[in-house]
């Protein structure tokens, strides 16, 4: 493993789960909502965040953690593993509220500095929402993945911990 892409939805442990590989493997670690939002969660430029994902993808190791379906088309062809947290709604939304009242008005590590975490109803809806949307296209990805990647698809929390820890072995 030296180019892995994790996936999942909001609240799944994205980021959490790419932290913890990054200890185990020292890969290097690129956090995609860190990349992402400018100053005040402002979206980047549209020409720019294709470019930066192609020369991240480009690199002989890393660690990508986030969603951005859109972008799938740079980073699966260079991915040696894919892991996708496919974890219930029911998991994951509380996850959400939690980090969102933990962290109010705090700068998460995971996010760029200048993007303060905030109750934002729109990425609520969105989060609430996002297996319905989303999930499908998920699948229809990985189904299309490129051979060479090892991909891993987890229920739980417990068996992406699974994996982690048959790495450290």
């Amino acid at each position: 493993m030296k180019r892995l892409m994790i996936l999942g939805g909001p609240g799944s442990g994205k980021s959490t789960l790419a932290k913890q590989l990054h200890a185990v493997t020292g890969l290097p670690l690129f956090h995609l909502d860190q990349l992402y939002w400018r100053p005040c969660w402002v979206a980047p430029p549209n020409e720019e965040w294709p470019r930066l994902l192609a020369e991240i993808a480009a690199r002989e190791e890393w660690i990508m953690d986030g969603g951005y379906g859109n972008s799938f088309y740079l980073r699966m062809p260079r991915a040696d593993t894919i892991l996708w947290l496919d974890l219930p709604l029911r998991v994951c939304f509380p996850r959400v509220l939690k980090r969102m009242a933990v962290n109010y008005g705090r700068q998460r590590e995971d996010i760029r500095p200048g993007c303060p975490e905030r109750f934002d109803f729109t990425f609520l809806k969105w989060a609430w929402t996002w297996q319905r949307a989303h999930r499908v296209k998920y699948r229809s990805a990985l189904a299309e993945h490129p051979p060479h990647a090892n991909v891993r698809v987890f229920a739980s929390r417990r068996e992406a911990d699974n994996f982690l820890s048959c790495l450290g072995r």
